[in-house]
């Protein structure tokens, strides 16, 4: 017992002994580990994937007018087309954009909690940046969170300095880099809303003294964040015909008036659900810790910068889709207050276990237990759920022609078998329908899993065989068989 006890004090005082940046050098390749981790253990990719690459195989294949899209700014394609250079496997790319955007979000955290507090806080909230649950699997998703996690932290330093020394060259840089969240995800442009908010109207009774100031900051960021953007912004002008922010979120709908017809019960409640998960239940007393006694002891006027961009995003999300991915993306800012409350927590315990001899190294055991807490959360193999549908598309393209016409279920199986995605339809009830509705598109097969389907058409069990010819299928635990079938036409004039 006293060999443990010697050998761990002796590595809490070889920890706390060596310096700040080699502990922020090794917190980063902790984080990149783990998300290499989860890049390597991943299953397959989610739906919202397959466009993403779609758009950075246009890139790839010099079909420029094909890769920009209304919704899905092109950022993040540009990013897997550049990393398909490195990484031959554009989706193995695509996750490794992720992964590096979640692991240098751990640098800018901790460079965030310094300039905030101090760096011992920093290197607390680089901590629990490279171990929160969500972080860790969407760092290794081919989805733009990872990416936009950088953004995120990186936009928030760089307004909190430019805002607190009223700096031009700040200003300019942060505008860079809002242009490039807003490139990244459509919701980032509210970041530059915040931030022009915040210099128009930030003590507003001295504007006469320093109107001049307030002008040179808002002209050059507008001017620096107008330019970047203006070729994807003429994009959807000339698409749509309309000035909007993407082809699925405008202006309009992030006015007050256009929020409060939006928000409802149901909202409220997913919000109320997903608010504590997007933090993880380990982190939320220590959230509430921190906000608690930084209130007390009264917010500075940086921690008042990212508080209102936080509220700002809670008022969006809550009135656009209050879900757990799209509050994960504050985290970031968020987590500053979980390491004060970690601090309060840590003194806390000391004092009541003052005399004890593993006092001292409280804080690491505090770390452990929350790292032992949240990693296997986090390294999950992503999809899993899904592989069925992904075995079914590889099925189809080893043993057929790329190019098949598939009516699926899932645009996963027809993304593997380099295909051509048909939904299944929605208003269809009848087999014979179901045949005429596939031999009108010259469908090829179908990919389904067979208790929805089931369910949709009302006659499949007595019809099934006569107009399907079951291939294959492949067994899902959860979802039961996903089955591939070839569609019989020539049984069709046999009903007429």
């Amino acid at each position: 017992m006293d060999n443990i006890k010697y050998s761990w004090n002796k590595a809490y005082t070889w920890f706390n002994n060596i310096s700040y940046s080699k502990k922020l050098l090794l917190l980063i390749a902790f984080a990149f580990i783990i998300r290499l981790y989860v890049v390597l253990n991943a299953t397959t990719i989610a739906h919202d994937s397959i466009l993403y690459i779609d758009l950075s195989k246009n890139l790839a294949s010099g079909n420029y007018d094909k890769s920009l899209n209304l919704i899905r700014p092109p950022l993040y394609p540009v990013m897997i087309w550049l990393f398909s250079y490195i990484f031959q496997d554009i989706e193995f790319a695509g996750r490794m954009v992720s992964a590096f955007g979640g692991t240098l979000t751990v640098l800018v955290s901790y460079y965030l909690g310094r300039k905030l507090f101090n760096e011992r806080t920093g290197i607390i909230i680089a901590l629990f940046v490279s171990i929160h649950p969500y972080m860790i699997r969407y760092s290794g998703e081919v989805l733009t969170e990872g990416m936009f996690f950088f953004f995120v932290a990186t936009v928030s330093l760089l307004g909190l300095i430019s805002i607190s020394k009223n700096s031009t060259f700040f200003m300019i840089l942060t505008s860079i880099f809002s242009a490039l969240a807003y490139l990244t995800r459509p919701d980032g442009i509210g970041f530059i809303i915040v931030i022009f908010a915040w210099i128009l109207f930030y003590k507003i009774h001295k504007v006469k003294e320093d109107w001049a100031t307030r002008l040179k900051l808002l002209i050059s960021g507008l001017s620096v964040f107008l330019i970047i953007t203006l070729p994807y912004l003429s994009f959807i002008y000339q698409d749509t015909g309309k000035f909007e922010i993407s082809g699925i979120l405008s202006l309009k709908e992030l006015s007050p008036i256009a929020f409060y017809h939006k928000i409802n019960i149901n909202k409220f409640l997913d919000f109320l659900k997903y608010f504590p998960e997007s933090y993880t239940y380990p982190f939320i007393p220590l959230f509430l810790l921190g906000i608690i006694k930084r209130y007390r002891e009264g917010f500075s006027k940086e921690e008042y910068f990212l508080i209102t961009i936080l509220i700002f995003y809670y008022i969006v999300h809550l009135g656009l889709n209050p879900r757990r991915r799209y509050l994960i993306h504050l985290m970031p800012i968020a987590l500053v207050w979980v390491a004060e409350g970690f601090n309060i927590l840590e003194q806390w315990l000391k004092v009541k276990l003052r005399g004890k001899a593993y006092v001292t190294a409280i804080p690491l055991l505090l770390i452990i237990t929350l790292i032992l807490i949240q990693l296997p959360r986090g390294m999950i193999s992503l999809h899993e759920h899904q592989l069925s549908e992904k075995l079914a598309g590889q099925w189809i393209k080893a043993n057929h022609n790329v190019g098949s016409t598939i009516v699926t279920s899932s645009p996963l199986a027809a993304y593997y078998a380099d295909g051509n995605n048909i939904p299944l339809p929605a208003n269809i009830s009848t087999m014979k329908e179901f045949i005429n509705f596939c031999k009108e598109r010259d469908v090829d097969f179908i990919a389904v899993y067979i208790s929805g389907f089931e369910e949709r058409i009302s006659d499949f069990n007595v019809y099934n065989k006569f107009f399907l010819n079951l291939l294959t299928s492949f067994e899902d635990d959860k979802k039961g068989k996903f089955i591939i079938y070839e569609p019989i036409y020539k049984n069709l004039t046999t009903t007429e």
